[in-house]
């Protein structure tokens, strides 16, 4: 923070038996969607459009600025760094990705304690909120499709029951919306 242009940082998250990253994949560079997609194990200093939600810190009157972090989509703590970020990029501030700035992210297996191999509701009607809110019309498509593939097909390990249900809420997400 000695450097005035920078209203937060967002910090390197490393996982058991994962090495830091150090080359991004295309995909984070695609367009203003590719934030999405950064890899928050990253190994160099690089300004970016979103900080993971465990490894994040801002300059208080920035968050006064924006309104602070929105309530209302903390229900299951899933995707409010994605719309938090967005509204300070929106109001001129800028993040840093930092690598010294790390933690080590103990995962639970299957999504984490809280989620189970089924995915709740909100982590749907959050993720599609922040699409709507901060993405571009026509990239939400490719974010769509991510989002069922990373999580809905690949969450639910192909069990049948559990595809259908999460499938059935994304669906209701994008229709609440």
């Amino acid at each position: 923070y000695a450097d005035e242009r920078w209203a937060g940082v967002a910090g390197m998250v490393t996982h058991d038996g994962r090495p830091p990253t150090r080359r991004l994949p295309k995909i984070c560079t695609f367009s203003k969607a590719g934030w999405f997609f950064f890899i928050h194990n990253y190994n160099r200093r690089v300004a970016v459009r979103i900080a993971p939600g465990g490894n994040m810190s801002f300059r208080r009157d920035t968050l006064l600025d924006v309104g602070g972090i929105d309530e209302g989509l903390t229900e299951n703590a899933v995707h409010w760094e994605i719309d938090l970020c967005s509204r300070v990029l929106a109001a001129g501030g800028r993040i840093v990705h930092d690598p010294v700035a790390r933690v080590h992210h103990l995962r639970f297996p299957r999504g984490g304690a809280r989620m189970g191999m089924v995915l709740p509701r909100s982590f749907f009607v959050n993720y599609v909120r922040a699409l709507w809110r901060h993405v571009p019309r026509h990239e939400r498509a490719v974010l769509l499709w991510r989002l069922f593939r990373d999580h809905v097909v690949a969450g639910s390990g192909f069990c049948p029951l559990a595809m259908a249900v999460m499938s059935w809420r994304m669906m209701r997400a994008v229709v609440e919306v």
